[in-house]
């Protein structure tokens, strides 16, 4: 379990293991997941990315990113609500040969422009996506490959669609040679996912 100080005060800018914000998990000697399991405190937000470009970049050395991320679905322009997909890839210049294998392979389409000027600001993502862009720039500035992977999600709600078509992708990017009737919910989504169930139920 790992911190960053912009997540909580500490008097050194390192990577701590109190107040943990930030989760390993290892899937195999060659790939980790990286899970930011708490947000930055307000207004850290550009430290927070700093410090983890720092982590992933220099002291962890990672050379190649898969960044995953999410999009207000509610700013989704006509075309993409009649498309109905919820994935999109986008990548850096290095990471541009794994973005189109996706691509080709999954069917995902590459991020479009958002279509109001206002909310792109001549930015590459819409501007509720502050913390996906500073990771993004930093890893960029780096000189880390990323291939970048986003869904189309709601603000609140049970996430479990968008989780699994995330998870796809991966699985698809990844080569994990997972089979789509082996995916399972974790077993604290269970009780949730019963609930949400019910309470649909009373409503339809």
């Amino acid at each position: 379990m790992f911190c960053t100080d912009a997540a909580v005060p500490a008097p050194a800018p390192t990577i701590t293991t109190r107040n943990s914000a930030l989760e390993i998990i290892e899937l195999t000697p060659k790939v980790a997941i990286l899970q930011q399991r708490t947000p930055p405190l307000r207004g850290h937000s550009g430290r927070f990315a700093a410090e983890l470009v720092h982590w992933i970049a220099s002291d962890a050395g990672f050379t190649n990113v898969i960044l995953l991320t999410s999009f207000d679905s509610f700013k989704r322009s006509d075309a993409q609500i009649q498309d109905g997909g919820l994935i999109r890839v986008f990548a850096s210049t290095s990471g541009m040969d794994a973005a189109h294998s996706l691509s080709r392979d999954a069917g995902v389409k590459f991020l479009e422009p958002f279509a109001r000027d206002e909310e792109m600001k001549g930015k590459k993502f819409p501007v509720e996506s502050g913390l996906t862009e500073k990771i993004f720039d930093g890893l960029s500035e780096a000189g880390v490959s990323i291939l970048g992977i986003s869904c189309f999600a709601p603000e609140n709600g049970f996430h479990f669609q968008q989780a699994l078509e995330l998870a796809k992708a991966v699985n698809s990017a990844l080569s994990l040679g997972i089979k789509a009737g082996d995916w399972k919910l974790p077993y604290s989504w269970q009780d949730v996912a019963m609930s949400a169930s019910a309470a649909s139920a009373l409503y339809t």
